[in-house]
């Protein structure tokens, strides 16, 4: 059985963990049993105490490259370079975005994946 204390931001009590279960449970994941992994903190420079849930609610619960709505859990896209936290991303996007940094790093833009480097600019060093 999963423990949702650990799902708890501190001071939130049991029935606002509840409600946020059923908004990510309802709204973004259709019934999948993801709703609680949502509520496990982002980490890498994020104002304590985010969690998934909360990182997807402040980007409209939409992946910020392709701007289609999270299906799947997102992944944390941050810069390898300084480790610096930069958005939750699906998980194909995440991936993709991998070799696009690499040649946007070399200065190679390539207009098919304009929106990769679009996010790369707004997300810049």
């Amino acid at each position: 059985m999963i423990d949702r204390r650990r799902y708890t931001v501190h001071g939130e009590s049991e029935r606002d963990v509840r409600t946020k279960l059923a908004y990510i449970r309802d709204r973004v994941y259709a019934g999948k049993d993801l709703a609680l992994a949502a509520l496990k903190p982002v980490g890498m420079n994020t104002p304590e105490g985010w969690s998934r849930a909360d990182a997807m609610a402040e980007q409209g619960f939409r992946c910020p490259i392709c701007e289609q709505p999270f299906d799947l859990m997102p992944q944390r896209d941050h810069d390898h370079q300084t480790g610096r936290y930069r958005a939750l991303l699906h998980p194909s996007c995440n991936q993709f975005l991998g070799a696009v940094e690499a040649l946007h790093r070399r200065g190679l833009r390539i207009p098919a994946f304009a929106a990769f480097h679009a996010y790369l600019d707004a997300h810049g060093p």
